[in-house]
């Protein structure tokens, strides 16, 4: 499929790591990878997606992919989550690793890994074009991510 990229153990970590950098601003919890979200802010009942887009991804967009057929996808499950746990909003947090390495593939250490400092952010869940003119994504400084987060 031209929308599915190889998940290695290296991004994999990064994106861990990029999670993690959200839990840590928010004050949230960073959830384990079965999950449905990957932080949790329980005291304002926030649930938040965390994707990657690493070197080597042509087009600009995430996905949320869905599951075996019959099966709810993605996001009918993050949907069902909120409902059942009595969460009331859910953000996606984009982080474009591009943007400090370059559009060409590469590989990027975990050991070295250093975050953009700007992320895209969105009070919505599903799949998003970075470029879109409708897009409900908004540009904000990683170390203003909890003003954007309430």
């Amino acid at each position: 499929k031209a929308t599915h990229f190889n998940v290695t153990k290296e991004k994999r970590a990064v994106a861990t790591i990029n999670e993690a950098i959200v839990a840590k601003l928010i004050s949230g919890l960073h959830t384990k990878d079965s999950e449905e979200f990957d932080v949790l802010k329980e005291s304002k009942r926030i649930a938040v997606e965390v994707k990657t887009i690493f070197p080597g991804q042509i087009n600009n967009r995430i996905i949320m992919h869905s599951t075996s057929k019959g099966e709810p996808t993605s996001l009918q499950l993050k949907e069902m989550f909120m409902d059942a746990e009595g969460y009331k909003k859910a953000y996606t947090v984009i982080f474009d690793t591009r943007e400090r390495y370059g559009k060409e593939k590469v590989d990027i250490d975990p050991g070295t890994y250093k975050p953009v400092t700007t992320v895209y952010v969105a009070q919505a869940l599903g799949s998003f074009r970075l470029d879109a003119k409708d897009t409900p994504l908004v540009r904000v400084k990683l170390t203003d991510l909890a003003k954007a987060i309430k």
